[in-house]
């Protein structure tokens, strides 16, 4: 506590780590209501928030939370957010995981949260080829159900009695075992509330498109879906650089926005434009070539 210009100043003050929004404003409840000394005439504390580093977005400090403080000075605060928007965790549904390739390094820390909070998880790994296959036990553990899926043949070998395996793409498995022909259902198609698709952008595509088509007959209305986009992103630094900006178009209305993937990846898949995302995505695709060939040559050069 300091006195400026007759005035009492409360500094909140962290050097280093991480604070999030609602411990600062439990901070600035207890410090606001901290009596001011007695004789000094002061009314209301000035309160200065110094070298926070939030993991908040710039909307979050805005909150209207701060509004109760008639006096809050801001100096030198960092809101940063290198985590985005954490994905949603629901209890007690049915939630269908539907993993392409390195989309199941990521699915199956998703899947596993979903089972602590008491969901049913039924999850499709795909694999272009047999040998991508990784982190099986993990997979294994994030999933009450998985149906390992491979493009080339001869397929999987189901571990567990209750898992299943296909050979093709990801979504004719799950119009496969959700018509029954992989066999009895240890968690019914029918039963999904939720679906998580995390893959390439064709991948995400194809499981949107095939709710509303092969798939619909076996699906609960309304379910939520979810998919990963994975937009070029560079500064990191949460709604900066608009490298990520991603098109939306709502299917009801036409009516066209724009979003940044950093800001939260989890976007819902009948709202995504994936041509939009597609082009997005080639925009680096003659820097990646170059790159590419780059490496290679350096590779070849240092071998011989």
């Amino acid at each position: 506590v300091v006195w400026l210009d007759g005035k009492e100043h409360r500094f909140i003050e962290e050097m280093g780590g991480k604070t999030n929004f609602e411990q600062m404003l439990n901070e600035l409840e207890k410090r606001a209501a901290e009596p001011a000394p007695a004789g000094t005439g002061a009314k209301e504390p000035v309160i200065v928030l110094r070298h926070f580093r939030m993991n908040e977005s710039r909307a979050a400090f805005q909150s209207a939370s701060l509004d109760r403080y008639t006096d809050v000075e801001i100096d030198a605060v960092e809101l940063h957010d290198l985590r985005g928007t954490p994905t949603e965790i629901a209890g007690n549904e049915t939630v269908v995981l539907a993993g392409g390739g390195l989309g199941n390094a990521v699915l199956f820390s998703i899947g596993q949260a979903f089972r602590r909070a008491g969901s049913k998880v039924l999850y499709f790994a795909g694999y272009k080829k047999m040998i991508d296959r990784y982190k099986v036990g993990e997979i294994e553990a994030a999933a009450d159900v998985v149906v390992w899926c491979s493009d080339e043949g001869p397929g999987f070998v189901a571990n567990r009695p209750q898992d299943r395996v296909f050979v093709g793409n990801i979504v004719m498995a799950m119009k496969a075992y959700a018509e029954g022909a992989l066999g009895a259902q240890a968690i019914p198609f029918a039963e999904c509330q939720r679906i998580i698709a995390i893959g390439s952008d064709r991948m995400m595509a194809a499981v949107a498109a095939a709710r509303h088509t092969v798939l619909a007959p076996f699906l609960k209305l309304p379910h939520k879906a979810f998919g990963s986009i994975n937009s070029p992103m560079q500064c990191m630094m949460k709604e900066i650089c608009a490298q990520c900006l991603q098109p939306h178009v709502d299917p009801a209305t036409g009516k066209r926005s724009y979003v940044f993937s950093c800001f939260n990846q989890d976007q819902p898949l009948d709202l995504v434009d994936f041509a939009g995302l597609d082009a997005r995505l080639k925009q680096n695709t003659v820097q990646e070539k170059l790159t590419a060939q780059w490496i290679a040559h350096c590779v070849g050069a240092g071998a011989a």
